[in-house]
């Protein structure tokens, strides 16, 4: 276990979580209140910036998801179309087979 504080917020927290609370500007600090490792301070417009990439981010993702769900929309018809297809010679092998005998 481990203790971080930001500002005046002191918590224990497992070590494995501790990667997370510095990320989120928490500090990890002694039994005394020593800073042992600095959490990274995040300003406004970093914030704003990371929120600008990520917009852009969504942005791109959903141009491809609809070409993506155009292209599933196509193969579905294809497959059902394939096997309407398949169906009519099944009816016509199972005729020729029927005529053979």
């Amino acid at each position: 276990m481990v203790t971080v504080q930001k500002a005046n917020k002191q918590l224990t927290i497992d070590e494995e979580a501790l990667p997370q609370y510095l990320s989120r500007g928490f500090s990890q600090v002694d039994k005394n209140g020593n800073v042992i490792q600095k959490g990274e301070a995040k300003t406004l417009s970093d914030l704003k910036a990371e929120n600008d990439t990520l917009k852009a981010e969504i942005d791109k993702l959903n141009g491809e998801k609809e070409v993506v769900v155009k292209e599933n929309t196509d193969l579905k018809t294809e497959n059902e179309s394939l096997k309407a297809e398949n169906d009519t010679l099944k009816v016509v092998a199972e005729t020729d087979d029927k005529k053979k005998k």
